[in-house]
């Protein structure tokens, strides 16, 4: 009797060690996901420049523009599940945009910035 309980504690056991890494595989995919989104994203959104200042030689975003593509962007890569997709943009010498996308919990930022030459 005494090793049937041990056999069935040990089973017991390993199931819940095995769902508990399943769980945590789960959450580094989805994780890695929302990584690869926010890259993209924070890309494609550093490509829409503002023409007519890009012609007189300044680094400006056109921001509906680059936020419209870079949701667009985010949620042709993370087609699974709803998630919010924060764009900020900050100017200066090194203009740069910065792609937050947040599922639940999760947290994925992303930040893509001109280096000069």
């Amino acid at each position: 009797m005494k090793n049937l309980i041990i056999t069935i504690g040990i089973v017991v056991f390993i199931v819940t060690i095995t769902g508990m890494q399943f769980t945590c595989n789960q959450m580094l995919h989805t994780k890695q996901e929302m990584k690869f989104a926010a890259d993209e994203a924070a890309a494609t959104a550093a490509l829409c420049l503002d023409e007519e200042a890009f012609g007189d030689g300044n680094l400006y975003f056109n921001k509906e523009k680059a936020g419209a593509q870079a949701k667009a962007m985010a949620g042709l890569n993370m087609p699974k599940g709803k998630c919010k997709v924060d764009i900020e943009f900050f100017a200066g010498e090194r203009p740069a945009v910065k792609v937050i996308i947040k599922r639940g919990r999760l947290t994925a930022v992303s930040k893509y910035e001109y280096v000069a030459y």
